[in-house]
């Protein structure tokens, strides 16, 4: 039989909650789409990230389940208008979905501190396990509190039982969410702000992965009307109080999905596939066109060795028909000096190691890496 369809109104927000949560679902299934869909059309693959986002989503697409059920069951009703069965399935309803939406963001935020790691030096990656640390502790004990919330017999059920003090546990859990992301952000910004890189690649980076600042209101939001609700619910014993904070945390959850799949859109993606912060300390980003670092390096060295007066680059020629797979180059000078010495330097590059950008996917940009063989003898000659 075809139920009658259920509007929302004053006094019944069970509509709003089922809507709303369905609308969050979706979107944030969309968004983990679209970066899986953009990861496997760049690189084939799918990394360690990717597979903690698809987790995050199905712990999500889990928990929205649960709200849409408690909806359905009378959840944004007035108790009045309802069932004791109805209230007490609200209840566990609750309860679930509150531990399912603790472990969803652990796991996201898990996932977003992985793809900062793609894109770090070795040598910088202890701030983002320490981060990863915290982030577990504080899921962790936030799933235990949450799943011994109220007497053991019945812990769902905080209108008649002994409880901790949710609002205070809801304030310390959501502080620490905006923490754990401000600490994700500020190891991106940290890794950025010391690449040799241009101004608008870093600010682009940075705007990428600060998006998560967006996550930051929602939170609060929470804490406020978490507060109101438990405020209000102390004279009213109405589980209809707690509607509001039960679709802020449904916004909070989608955001921290959609945010930690912001990184992947396709341009942006592109640049960090192409190797522009995978060099670690030698990471050198250099547009076509711009050699101001060379000049000034170039600088540099002339003050060390003298003024040079002239300069004069030579590669001999292999008897052997074959092609080489070393190559030498000689860089010659002479310095206008009394004793009239000449400096030789040979510099000697092995064509047999791997190509630095073999797995580049940008032909705009040049990589400077620290695994180029560079053999350096310098000899001295008699002026002829």
């Amino acid at each position: 039989m075809i139920q009658p369809r259920e509007f929302e109104t004053p006094y019944n927000k069970s509509p709003l909650v089922r809507a709303v949560t369905a609308f969050l679902m979706v979107f944030a299934i969309l968004s983990v789409i679209t970066r899986l869909a953009t990861r496997l059309l760049t690189t084939g693959s799918l990394k360690s990230d990717d597979h903690m986002i698809i987790a995050a989503t199905a712990l999500a697409v889990a928990q929205s389940i649960v709200v849409i059920l408690q909806g359905a069951n009378g959840f944004g009703q007035h108790n009045y208008a309802l069932q004791p069965e109805q209230i007490s399935y609200a209840l566990k309803c609750m309860y679930a979905a509150n531990v399912l939406y603790i472990v969803t963001l652990g796991v996201t935020k898990i996932s977003a501190c992985m793809t900062v790691m793609n894109v770090a030096p070795l040598d910088r990656r202890r701030g983002i396990f320490s981060v990863m640390a915290l982030i577990v502790l504080w899921a962790v004990s936030a799933v235990v509190t949450v799943l011994f919330q109220c007497q053991v017999s019945a812990p769902w059920n905080f209108m008649t039982g002994k409880c901790v003090n949710l609002p205070v546990f809801w304030t310390y859990f959501e502080i620490l969410n905006i923490a754990t992301d401000l600490a994700t952000i500020s190891a991106i910004v940290e890794l950025i702000w010391n690449i040799q890189a241009q101004r608008a690649m870093k600010s682009l980076v940075g705007f990428i992965f600060g998006s998560r600042l967006i996550i930051i209101p929602a939170a609060v939001c929470h804490i406020v009307y978490w507060n109101k609700a438990a405020t209000a619910f102390k004279s009213t014993n109405d589980t209809f109080e707690f509607w509001p904070p039960v679709i802020i945390r449904q916004v909070v959850q989608c955001l921290s999905i959609a945010t930690a799949c912001i990184p992947y859109l396709k341009p942006f993606l592109d640049n960090l596939e192409s190797g522009q912060m995978r060099a670690g300390d030698a990471l050198l980003y250099i547009k076509s066109g711009s050699a101001s670092s060379a000049n000034k390096s170039s600088r540099n060295r002339g003050k060390k060795t003298g003024e040079i007066s002239r300069s004069r680059i030579s590669a001999p020629r292999s008897s052997n028909p074959r092609p080489s797979t070393t190559k030498r180059f000689e860089l010659s000078d002479i310095s206008n000096n009394p004793r009239g010495t000449k400096a030789t330097t040979t510099i000697m590059h092995d064509d047999a190691q791997p190509l630095w950008d073999g797995e580049s996917q940008s032909s705009q940009t040049v990589l400077v890496q620290q695994s180029w063989r560079v053999d350096v003898e310098a000899r001295s000659h008699a002026q002829e």
